[in-house]
Parts: structure tokens; sequence; C-alpha cells
């Protein structure tokens, strides 16, 4: 579990996030929208992990959550 920022939002949500490949990664969680901003991610101690901004197209939709890529 980490904690997302979506680029313009000033709001952070939980999430489950796996990379899928170079590419794309996977958010899951009751409150990922299908943002196409980018975002920011971060472990729940507040430490930064890295900045997905890049990752603005919507690829798959799977269970309560979204596949983000590289356009």
């Amino acid at each position: 579990m980490i904690r997302v920022q979506f680029n313009g939002s000033h709001s952070m949500k939980q999430a489950d996030f796996r990379m899928i490949d170079s590419n794309t990664v996977e958010l899951t969680g009751e409150k990922i929208k299908p943002e196409t901003t980018g975002f920011k991610a971060y472990r729940l101690n507040g430490e930064f992990l890295g900045d997905y901004s890049d990752y603005t197209e919507i690829k798959a939709e799977v269970k309560n959550g979204y596949h983000f890529s590289k356009p």
C-alpha cells in the first residue's frame, strides 16, 4: 500500500501499486479514479517513491483500478 497524489490535486489517496512493465503501472483502491494528469507516489510514512507524471494514459481498467501508461 502506498499513497498517490495526482498532479493538480491537493489530496492523497491510498492505493496498491504494481509495475506491469517499464511503461505501465497499476493502481488499485477504492478511491482511484481514471485521472490522466500523472501522479507522484509516496510511502505511507510520507517518504517520496517516484514521479509518475508521464503516466497520463489509461491503458486498461481492472477491478478497483486502472493501468496507467506513458503516451
